[in-house]
């Protein structure tokens, strides 16, 4: 599968990364637009469980789009970055449990290994 570097990181902008490319690969950056959010105002932390689910989600499409070797993000630094993308606003705490609850319903009726593929992130 051919995925160009702007859908991956439109992509990753779904998560709230501010992800983007330098010479050196990818880094961490603020992003400087407003995004639109479902409740911005609304913070707070989500569970073990669900910073794991979105762990999954990040790692598959790392490996989908083998981008492996421009990453070195490790899990705790990921949950870093998720907890601060929820406990200040604007928030992506609603964005988070949104796309947690289409992956639960894919997973449900579809298994979710056929969840990842189907749309989690493109649907």
């Amino acid at each position: 599968m051919q995925v160009s570097r702007r859908d991956f990181f439109e992509a990753l902008g779904l998560l709230g990364l501010g992800l983007c490319l330098s010479g050196e690969g990818f880094v961490l950056a603020e992003d400087s637009e407003q995004p639109t959010i479902r409740n911005p105002r609304k913070t707070g932390e989500l569970t073990a469980d669900e910073k794991g689910s979105l762990w999954r989600v990040f790692s598959h499409i790392g490996s989908l789009w083998q981008t492996g070797e421009h990453c070195s993000l490790s899990r705790a630094e990921f949950n870093q970055i998720i907890d601060l993308k929820t406990n200040r606003p604007p928030s992506y705490l609603t964005e988070y449990q949104a796309a947690l609850e289409r992956l639960r319903v894919l997973s449900k009726a579809e298994g979710e290994r056929q969840a990842f593929q189907s749309g989690l992130v493109f649907g």
